[in-house]
């Protein structure tokens, strides 16, 4: 009932194509995630769930683009009708988007999975264990599902069988089910892939989706060695619902790992604003090798920097910075640096109001010791977008130093110069600090005094108002200064107010200590 009326809340905050969208059956959204499959603008591997993640908002932008209609990456009630009721645009096929043989992926719903290719069978089921190894495992097995439970004589588990020519050669746990994960939340579907030409077998690959708004789909590999032995290998994590791409370029007959540089999201503008660059790989061997800059490869690159392109065109454009990033990165993988350095000089924001580029004038290790440590906002500087956008391509080797600092940024100078500056403005910054008078809260955290900043300030606070105070020096320094002080506030009904103020927060810090240690030898 709770949820109901939270929902309903909810749901009256949205307008226009979001909340017909919102409004509208599963049944329906999976109708319209079906014929963006069938159009081919859903990628055949995507998870078809009436759920609306990154892969099918990217299938609805492209289609309304297509269609000529307002591009908003959400299905309202005119666009559904039109898009059901059909013709509309097919998605344009393009030589290098041809992938290798593959059987079409099983999603695994709780009844045995199967699926195989040749001699080659690959079995997903629930089975109950009694092996340790399998039961205790705090890794939850090899996708992370789940957590082991306590010491317990049997567990539920998610096991992976292959069989080779009828007879089994491997078998592994993917998962446990602790009774708090339900299998139709886990997005557990598997494939047979032919990824890696050394082997005489495909590879068997299988995903999870964890749910969420941005994140994330787990993909495995299990590979077969020289010896006839099974590797499982864990590939990484995408962004969105839907995972790695794979697709055969050259035409060889194996597929190559398409993804994202997930590492430009959110640093330059929001996630919505955010084009990250491509990325390819490879399975060879029992490693996961990025040939992202293999020629063979780069007629992708340039089919997704033009796919990039379009979509930045049809959307807003009020985060140009987010776009610049990842179009100078794609640019950058296929020789085209110089000239998009230029393009970009023209039309970047130096100081945008949200996701500007700072770093701290101080040391990490001089930052206040209170929650979670962050450079005191006193000592953010600001940096000009080109400026971190070299940096950030050089640290994730897009261009090399040389290449940055043909086009201006000589990275490794900015660096070492930075480098000084922070070093001369730390000393300073802890010879200031070790004046500052710090206070302990009731949670034990040390955070600087700032009203009353000092003893003194306490002081005259309270003789303003009336009352005399009574000072204890607690502690002296070895010259005589006190470092710890008491000021006892007379209050109504002959009560008292304790503020003990520390001078320096390493004085406050060693006195946290000293209770804590306490604490424990009570205990």
């Amino acid at each position: 009932m709770r949820y109901d009326r939270q929902r309903t809340v909810w749901l009256s905050l949205l307008r226009g194509p979001a909340a017909d969208e919102a409004n509208r059956s599963p049944g329906e959204n999976i109708a319209a995630q079906r014929k963006l499959q069938e159009l081919g603008l859903l990628p055949a591997e995507a998870l078809i769930d009436g759920v609306f993640g990154t892969a099918t908002r990217t299938a609805i932008s492209s289609w309304q683009q297509k269609a000529g209609r307002p591009v908003t990456g959400f299905i309202g009630q005119a666009d559904a009708s039109a898009l059901l009721a059909g013709p509309a645009p097919a998605a344009q096929a393009t030589p290098t988007r041809k992938s290798a043989a593959a059987v079409v992926p099983v999603e695994y719903k709780g009844p045995p999975a199967r699926i195989a290719s040749g001699d080659l069978e690959a079995t997903l089921q629930t089975e109950t264990s009694s092996d340790p190894s399998v039961c205790q495992n705090p890794k939850g097995g090899l996708l992370g599902i789940g957590e082991a439970p306590p010491a317990l004589p049997s567990c539920r588990a998610i096991m992976l069988r292959l069989r080779v020519a009828a007879k089994e050669t491997y078998a592994a746990a993917l998962g446990l089910l602790d009774g708090q994960t339900a299998i139709d939340s886990l997005s557990l579907r598997i494939a047979i892939r032919r990824l890696d030409p050394s082997t005489s077998q495909p590879q068997v690959v299988v995903t999870t989706y964890s749910g969420g708004a941005h994140c994330c789909t787990l993909t495995a590999a299990i590979t077969q060695q020289a010896d006839g032995s099974w590797l499982p290998i864990v590939v990484g994590q995408e962004d969105g619902d839907f995972g790695y791409e794979y697709l055969d370029p050259v035409g060889d007959g194996y597929s190559v790992l398409v993804s994202t540089d997930g590492s430009f999201n959110y640093h330059f503008s929001s996630y919505a604003g955010s084009f990250p660059p491509n990325r390819i790989e490879r399975l060879a061997g029992s490693a996961i090798e990025d040939v992202t800059r293999d020629p063979r490869y780069r007629p992708l690159l340039r089919e997704r920097l033009r796919k990039m392109e379009q979509d930045y065109g049809v959307g807003p454009r009020n985060e140009p910075n987010g776009f610049l990033a990842g179009w100078v990165a794609q640019k950058a993988l296929v020789g085209e640096l110089d000239s998009a350095w230029r393009a970009m000089l023209g039309g970047y924001v130096a100081y945008p109001e949200m996701f500007s580029i700072t770093i701290c004038a101080i040391d990490k290790r001089v930052w206040p010791k209170t929650g979670y440590p962050m450079c005191p906002r006193d000592q953010e500087l600001r940096v000009p977008f080109p400026e971190a956008l070299a940096l950030f391509l050089v640290d994730g080797n897009y261009i090399t130093p040389e290449q940055s600092t043909k086009v201006g940024y000589d990275t490794v100078k900015i660096l070492a110069d930075r480098a000084s500056a922070i070093a001369i403005a730390t000393a300073k910054y802890e010879e200031r600090m070790s004046q500052t008078w710090y206070l302990m809260t009731r949670a034990w955290e040390c955070v600087q005094a700032s009203t009353p900043s000092s003893p003194a300030d306490a002081i005259r606070f309270d003789r303003a108002n009336g009352k005399e105070d009574t000072v204890h020096v607690l502690q002296s320094d070895e010259t005589g200064k006190p470092i710890a002080v008491r000021v006892d506030t007379p209050m109504p009904g002959n009560l008292v107010s304790l503020l003990t103020f520390y001078r320096g927060a390493d004085s406050c810090e060693r006195e946290r200590q000293r209770r804590e240690r306490e604490l424990e030898n009570l205990k």
